[in-house]
């Protein structure tokens, strides 16, 4: 039988020595009963939810030449389908520290992807773990680019990457570690909304998505069309809109404030330490022309103002100078979605928009120097350098305007990481809202802190668990936090986990992630209660959920339990070719095969639990 250990390994962590409050009772308000956090009022009519979108395919009808332009930029081609014709190369790539060979190949007009454990160079049966057609690529290929396909109706990342500095297929970031995953990391909706045009989970599914438009398109940055389209189509000017002014029916983030003009921006390339979605809002429920804080916050840690600390883009332009002493620089000041200089007139172009403010005899660099480091005079270079990424093989610009030293730059790469700090701050001024909305929100972004640390953020959790226990102490029932509370408290008190999980599932408006934490606390605590019947009702509605091993490996410990063979190896089966690293699923598999005679499927399992503890025992005795 499986031990629950390895489950609680792959959905949790416990943290040593907890000390949490215990929630009051006494607190009976419903989130019901609590108002939503208000929005505040705008002049465009189509920032309403209920204004539908039209595609860009009608944009074009009337605006043909703004959207060619849009065409030749990297926003325009940030997801698209993956044929043989437009894949990079194929190629063949040893990954030494996990002892696994990956190859990008293509066959008939697809391309695929191949894991195997690294040998002789053929792809024996033996060999392959994973050989599967890739549907979309992620990137415009600036960078790099990430592939991910469908299985089973759900959307997975390759582990394979196409890198454009090398250039050449490289592990994904986050597979580099001696047994990475295979297809297993699943793609969400909150991973494809900077990436494709309008994507949405379906059927209360993580992974489980469906396309509106692939490609960003141009409502990302104007809004719904259907309104501007009303409008145009029948000459008659609608309510609220001032054609004298401006048409109020569209937004052109040119004509906006800068606050709200960056928050178009913002929506997509704002990642900081961690953002948490107000109350009552989903992730696209922002329209341009609205304050994006208003439907998510975003957290960034007390030690922001590190000296030239490797942060994201935003948070760097806000710390320049620059930014701090005008009141209209901004990313439309150097990005223009309809326009990308090309290569040769890059330098001119973006020093062109440096001299709008500064003149070209205020360099104070000696003129030797400058002709050993830039003898071109390119602003960008000294002042917004290129600097390497945590991420393999990617450099990039870095955004703090600023005068930067190679101390500075060095110090600032070799700090890019986590590192051990604690305190989370609001990006953004949060007093429009109420006591209660601010410690929520603190207490759901102290856990994305958590989870993002990882192992060493025991303060980090605890402060998660007190400011959650107190919402519900200030009288907020919520399922979002009740089923944070279950992953929470998960490792460390599975019966009080579960009563939060219980909670969690009587909400209305309990988004996809919190659903599969609330399910995955009740299977697994009826698992330890020897409750298996039940166990199996709640783990069969997280396999349609999403793609996990720890669902299907509990779904076959507990098919086992009640005797049901033949289905604990289709279970068990499942968990391994989602992650074949499972070493105690391949060793059950193989007792299971061997009381049924089937000496290959023993051989099979055996031999993939030699190579993997092959690599486990030269890991163990490297130095």
């Amino acid at each position: 039988m499986v031990a629950i250990a390895i489950l609680v390994a792959l959905f949790s962590r416990r943290p040593a020595n907890p000390e949490a409050p215990v929630a009051r009772r006494s607190a009976v308000s419903k989130a019901a009963q609590l108002p939503l956090p208000p929005l505040p009022k705008s002049p465009f009519l189509n920032v309403s939810e209920n204004v539908p979108y039209v595609g860009s395919s009608r944009c074009v009808e009337c605006h043909a030449e703004e959207y060619e332009s849009y065409q030749k930029t990297g926003m325009a081609r940030a997801m698209s389908i993956v044929t043989a014709a437009n894949a990079p190369a194929d190629a063949t790539y040893h990954h030494e520290l996990s002892g696994r060979r990956y190859e990008a190949y293509r066959e008939a007009d697809k391309l695929r992807h191949r894991v195997c454990f690294d040998g002789n160079g053929d792809s024996s049966s033996d060999d392959v773990l994973v050989d599967i057609p890739i549907d979309y690529v992620i990137g415009a290929g600036t960078h790099f680019q990430i592939f991910v396909t469908e299985v089973d109706g759900f959307l997975v990342e390759s582990p394979m990457t196409w890198y454009a500095s090398k250039p050449g297929w490289a592990m994904s970031p986050g597979y580099d570690v001696p047994f990475p995953q295979a297809f297993e990391r699943g793609v969400a909706e909150q991973c494809l909304f900077c990436h494709a045009g309008r994507a949405e989970a379906v059927e209360d599914s993580v992974h489980r998505i469906r396309f509106h438009e692939l490609t960003m398109g141009c409502e990302r940055c104007h809004g719904p069309g259907s309104l501007h389209i009303q409008r145009h189509s029948s000459g008659e000017a609608l309510a609220g809109s001032d054609d004298d002014v401006q048409d109020f029916t569209i937004v052109n983030p040119e004509k906006l404030p800068r606050e709200l003009a960056e928050d178009v921006c913002h929506q997509c390339h704002l990642t900081t330490k961690a953002y948490v979605l107000n109350r009552g809002r989903k992730l696209s429920d922002f329209r341009p022309g609205r304050r994006l804080h208003d439907f998510r916050v975003y957290y960034q840690l007390e030690s922001i103002n590190e000296p030239m600390r490797v942060v994201g883009h935003v948070e760097q332009q806000l710390l320049s100078r620059c930014y701090q002493e005008s009141d209209s620089l901004s990313c439309l000041t150097c990005h223009s979605s309809h326009h990308t200089p090309e290569a040769e007139e890059r330098l001119d172009y973006y020093r062109s928009i440096c001299l709008e403010c500064h003149q070209s005899a205020a360099c104070k660099v000696d003129r030797d120097t400058l002709a050993s480091t830039s003898p071109e005079n390119d602003c960008v270079k000294c002042h917004m350098p290129r600097v390497a990424t945590k991420t393999l093989h990617v450099a990039a610009t870095h955004h703090r305007i600023g005068i930067h030293t190679n101390d500075q730059i060095t110090h600032e790469t070799e700090n890019s990481g986590d590192h051990p700090a604690t305190q989370l701050r609001p990006l953004d001024d949060l007093s429009h809202l109420s006591d209660l909305d601010r410690t929520r929100l603190l207490g759901l972004g102290y856990l994305k802190l958590a989870l993002r640390q990882g192992p060493g953020s025991n303060f980090v959790w605890q402060r998660s668990q007190e400011l959650l226990l107190r919402t519900r102490e200030m009288g907020l029932r919520e399922g979002n936090v009740d089923a944070t509370l279950a992953h929470l408290f998960w490792g460390e008190d599975p019966a009080r986990a579960s009563r939060f999980a219980a909670s969690a599932l009587e909400s209305p408006l309990l988004s996809a992630e919190s659903r599969v934490n609330a399910l995955f606390a009740l299977a697994s605590n009826r698992r330890q209660n020897k409750q298996y019947e039940e166990a199996i009702r709640f783990v069969d509605e997280l396999t349609k959920i999403r793609r996990h091993s720890a669902d299907w490996s509990l779904l076959g410990d507990c098919r086992l339990a009640l005797g049901d063979t033949r289905g604990a190896v289709e279970a068990f089966e499942t968990a391994v070719a989602i992650n074949p690293n499972l070493v105690p699923i391949h060793e059950t598999l193989c007792w299971l095969y061997q009381q049924q005679g089937n000496l290959a499927r023993v051989e099979r399992h055996r031999h993939i639990i030699e190579r993997i503890s092959a690599i486990d025992q030269r890991l163990r005795n490297e130095p």
